[in-house]
């Protein structure tokens, strides 16, 4: 609590209590690292088994090295088991561990500056993170030249001189890592979402990426010039330059029509030069020795220009060119003027109503999406929140908008998550995979982060012998969070359907719900509550 209220500080006391609380948040951010270190030195791997050294299916916990060359061996499950106790997802607990490691292990000269409490935390673990693949000769070259530098320059500048630094000490490996760099190319887009907007990164050779840029901004500027909207492209009330080239980027989810739109800018006339080329002459077409007047004019094969994409039943009919085969031997020949000039005309003429008959949004590649309102949420109208798993939450204007044009939707069945018919096996059938997902989308262990789709559905309640195996008696985990559940010094209760209580090693009692976790804590409440979990469901996992 401040001693003196924050409405009686003047500028220069408010600024200097400022500075003294960022310096405090330093000196906590050193201490995590510093007690996280010592924790791993408690974890010695002793006889475990070294990872890699045996096939996983047959042993538990293995001995591994979370940081770089040079950081001894620990116990796999240690940020496991420290994860629950600090509120912490099992890679967070691992990330920090291995940040500490490095930094005592590889780097002195920034450990010093730790040990004291005044290196700013997220840098040096950027150098830690960022280095863990050199070895220890090279990590120690890197920190003597930085690391009295990090407290003395901001800490972008202090990046690119530590990118350069990796660059000059690894020079004998950049080609490798040039190479190794093509592996790592990517598009992904971010599990998180702000307000309907999802994040999407890439990492592309580097013409690659100008390109798609360039083309971006060339469908940015029709899009933004262009006197009407397009039909096709969902605008969502684009204004600025930069709403317009997320538009655009949008847009390319439909090549066809992206297409479309840039060949019609690039060359408006495409066609339009062709058009009288398509309209025969009826005196080819009179019949032999007719009278003159009863020479009847053929129809004209020239395209409706109100003929839409979804009209392609409603295309004329052509008559078909006869293809005569060409022996392998014969020699290739491109068209010239002296092509028969039907086959000219109903080549155009083909291409045309072939590029008119295409609906570009059959070109879209299907996306099945998940939305979950409540009924009273429904109730409200456009105001009503509803959440996505790929999108997060949104309002329903705003999925209106979304789909409101642009888009072809198909509305599957609704899956009645409260009716679910057990299996007499121990597998878990697809349909009963989605039904868990759809009840409990996050992984059950505590401070979990995972949302993933691809998770195991762990026996929360032991299997037995003939089944049946339910909804009820299930919890999506991670695969790192099942090993150490199956493998780890923790125990699992659940008491009841959509209630997982775990309990620690060091008698921490938490509460998993769709809600999140809760943390009861190492006192007599929390061990009521393990007690009283027992008394209606089996005991899962290891005694604590």
């Amino acid at each position: 609590m401040l001693e003196t209220p924050v409405y009686d500080m003047d500028a220069a006391e408010t600024s200097a209590l400022l500075s003294e609380c960022i310096g405090e948040e330093i000196w906590a951010q050193d201490r995590q690292l510093i007690l996280a270190a010592h924790f791993a030195t408690l974890y010695p791997p002793d006889t475990l088994p070294r990872a890699g050294s045996t096939r996983l299916a047959m042993v538990g916990e293995r001995a591994v090295r979370l940081g770089g060359p040079g950081t001894p061996l620990v116990a796999e499950f240690a940020p496991d088991e420290l994860a629950p106790e600090i509120g912490m997802s099992i890679y967070q607990a691992t990330c920090l561990m291995a940040d500490a490691q490095d930094l005592q292990y590889r780097f002195p000269g920034l450990w010093q500056l730790v040990l004291r409490g005044e290196a700013p935390g997220p840098t040096v673990r950027s150098v830690a993170r960022k280095t863990r693949e050199l070895s220890k000769a090279q990590a120690l070259e890197i920190d003597r030249h930085l690391a009295d530098k990090v407290l003395a320059i901001p800490r972008g500048r202090f990046e690119t001189l530590l990118d350069a630094a990796i660059l000059r000490v690894d020079a004998a490996a950049v080609k490798k890592r040039i190479e190794a760099a093509a592996r790592e190319r990517f598009v992904k887009t971010s599990q998180s979402t702000e307000y309907g907007i999802k994040g999407v990164y890439a990492k592309l050779d580097a013409p690659d990426a100008i390109g798609l840029d360039a083309t971006v901004d060339r469908l940015a500027d029709i899009l933004m010039s262009s006197p009407r909207p397009i039909p096709g492209v969902a605008y969502r009330n684009a204004r600025t330059r930069e709403e317009w080239r997320a538009t655009a980027l949008g847009l390319l989810r439909n090549p066809l029509l992206a297409s479309k739109i840039l060949v019609e800018h690039a060359q408006p006339d495409l066609f339009e030069d062709y058009v009288s080329t398509f309209e025969p002459d009826p005196r080819s077409l009179a019949v032999p020795d007719a009278p003159a007047d009863t020479v009847t004019e053929a129809p004209h094969d020239q395209p409706d220009p109100e003929l839409r994409p979804d009209d392609a039943d409603e295309l004329p009919v052509y008559e078909p060119v006869e293809v005569q085969p060409v022996p392998d031997n014969a020699p290739v020949t491109l068209p010239d003027d002296h092509l028969d000039s039907g086959r000219v005309q109903r080549r155009q003429l083909a291409l045309e109503t072939l590029l008119r008959a295409i609906d570009p949004m059959k070109l879209l590649c299907p996306t099945t999406l998940y939305f979950h309102v409540s009924e009273e949420d429904w109730a409200t109208g456009g105001s009503a929140v509803v959440r996505s798993e790929q999108a997060g939450p949104v309002l329903l204007d705003q999925l209106r908008t979304w789909f409101g044009s642009g888009s072809k939707i198909i509305v599957k069945p609704v899956i009645d998550v409260a009716r679910s018919i057990p299996v007499d096996a121990y597998e878990i059938p697809d349909p009963m995979r989605e039904i868990m997902h759809l009840r409990s989308p996050a992984s059950v262990f505590p401070y979990s982060t995972n949302l993933s789709r691809n998770k195991d559905l762990d026996h929360t309640i032991p299997y037995a012998r003939g089944g049946p195996t339910e909804p009820d008696d299930l919890g999506p985990l991670g695969r790192r969070e099942h090993r150490f559940r199956t493998h780890g010094r923790v125990s699992l209760r659940q008491p009841e359907p959509g209630r997982w209580v775990w309990r620690t090693r060091f008698g921490r009692v938490l509460i998993t719900t769709s809600a999140g976790t809760i943390d009861l804590g190492r006192g007599s409440f929390g061990a009521g509550v393990w007690q009283a979990a027992v008394q209606s469901r089996r005991t899962v996992g290891t005694a604590a």
